[in-house]
């Protein structure tokens, strides 16, 4: 059994644009079951913040996104391969996608459905891999 600490994926703050923006750097994912990411958000004046998971394997170039099938408070997982955060407030989150060791790197990625004159973002994120089934 492989246990794994939490992990500081991004200190300083990412704004929220209309397009899809990599948040912290590309993750080696080899062999885990799931990742859980922990966000703080700061929404400002922007609506329906969004997150992603893209996924690469060893084989080729092409990046997959990772589907959201779980329903987890604050956040409902979309049939688009996002999580969008239906509660537009200031607020720390966790959202948790199945890996079940398909991908060699994994890299999240963030938007905003609406922007707002002032721009919503992540304040700071964390994530952690699960090696363990079940």
């Amino acid at each position: 059994m492989i246990r794994t600490k939490s992990e500081q994926l991004t200190s300083t703050a990412q704004n929220l644009t209309a397009n899809w923006v990599n948040l912290g750097s590309q993750i080696a994912s080899d062999g885990a079951k799931r990742i859980g990411w922990f966000g703080e958000i700061d929404i400002n004046d922007s609506n329906d913040p969004r997150v992603r998971l893209l996924g690469s394997t060893p084989f080729e170039a092409d990046t997959y996104v990772v589907p959201a099938t779980h329903t987890l408070y604050g956040a409902a997982a979309a049939s688009a391969g996002y999580y969008e955060i239906s509660s537009d407030a200031d607020q720390d989150i966790f959202l948790c996608w199945d890996l079940n060791d398909m991908f060699e790197k994994v890299q999240f990625q963030v938007q905003a459905g609406t922007v707002g004159v002032s721009a919503g973002q992540i304040d700071e994120s964390y994530y952690k891999l699960s090696y363990m089934e079940g």
